[in-house]
C-alpha cells in the first residue's frame, strides 16, 4: 500500500515510500500538524517483509514498540528489518522506520511475524 521500494542485502530488507499528504485520515490525526499514525509506522515494516516474501504476512506479536520522532506526511522514509529469528511459518524480526532524507530514526520495534494463512 505504502511502500514502494523493496530491496535486501545479507539478509536484511530495505524499503522506501512517502505517506500521501491527502489521506483522509489527516483530516481527523491532528489536523494543524498532521502526522503519520504510529500504526502506519508498524504498517510499513509489516509489509515490506510482505512484499519481499510475496506472501501474506500478520503480526503475530510485538514485543517492543518505540515511537520516538513524528513523520509528517509527504517526507520521504526508509525501513529496515532484519530477522532475528526463522523457523517453520514464524519469523522474529527487528525494524525501524527513518525519515530518508535526515536519517532521523522515527520509530522502531520487535515483532513476530506469521506467515500461516
Amino acid at each position: 500500500m505504502f511502500v514502494k521500494d523493496v530491496t535486501s542485502q545479507d539478509g536484511v530488507i530495505f524499503s522506501e515510500g512517502v505517506i500521501p499528504e491527502n489521506l483522509d485520515l489527516f483530516k481527523d490525526h491532528f489536523p494543524e500538524f498532521p502526522v503519520v499514525p504510529g500504526v502506519l509506522l508498524l504498517e510499513i515494516m509489516r509489509e515490506s517483509v510482505e512484499r519481499y516474501k510475496h506472501a501474506p504476512v500478520r503480526i503475530k506479536r510485538i514485543s517492543s514498540l518505540r515511537f520516538s520522532h513524528f513523520l509528517k506526511p509527504g517526507v520521504p522514509w526508509r525501513a529496515r528489518v532484519e530477522f532475528s529469528f526463522e523457523h517453520d511459518q514464524i519469523s522474529e524480526c527487528r525494524g525501524t522506520v527513518r525519515q530518508r532524507d535526515n536519517n532521523i530514526t522515527v520509530a522502531s520495534a520487535q515483532f513476530v511475524l506469521d506467515y500461516s494463512e
